[in-house]
């Protein structure tokens, strides 16, 4: 279990080590037990709303851009096996 600091809470993420790097423009690339990435695009910083967020996982979900309603639901989506 890895606990991540999100907005100032503290989620507890399913796997063992977690690191989100925010690349700008609403866009995070998240890379969690030291090999597997995936990409989250959404909120308000990428001129959306701040419930719409997308995650980009190309392992587990082919090219396909999955909807999340916040920006933990998307990485919680993501970081899986």
């Amino acid at each position: 279990m890895a606990l991540l600091l999100v907005n100032g809470r503290e989620y507890f993420i399913d796997v063992a080590s977690i690191e989100v790097y925010e690349l700008g423009g609403g866009s995070c690339a998240i890379q969690y037990d030291g090999s597997h990435q995936f990409l989250i695009v959404g909120g308000r910083k990428s001129g959306g709303a701040s419930n719409e967020y997308f995650c980009h996982h190309p392992e587990l979900y082919g090219n396909q851009w999955l909807p999340c309603k916040s920006k933990i639901e998307a990485i919680k989506l993501g970081a899986q096996y």
